[in-house]
């Protein structure tokens, strides 16, 4: 998850990607995705931003790949 927070130098914090660049990044790496043998997601807890903002990355990245992935 930290790949969508905009700060990937501070710990515990930082500025999270709005919910339209993420889902468009995951949209342009769906190929990617499809393809691949396995799938993981780290939450990456202190990269990703705020314990808040961690949970927030996961209710929009798991969702929209399990919709790839379908």
């Amino acid at each position: 998850m930290d790949h969508f927070n905009r700060d990937d130098d501070m710990m515990w914090e930082g500025t999270v990607r709005d919910e339209d660049e993420i889902r468009a990044a995951l949209a342009t790496w769906q190929e990617l995705i499809k393809g691949a043998e396995i799938v993981t997601v780290s939450r990456s807890l202190g990269y990703s931003g705020t314990e808040q903002q961690t949970r927030q990355l996961v209710n929009i990245v798991l969702p929209t790949l399990l919709r790839i992935l379908a």
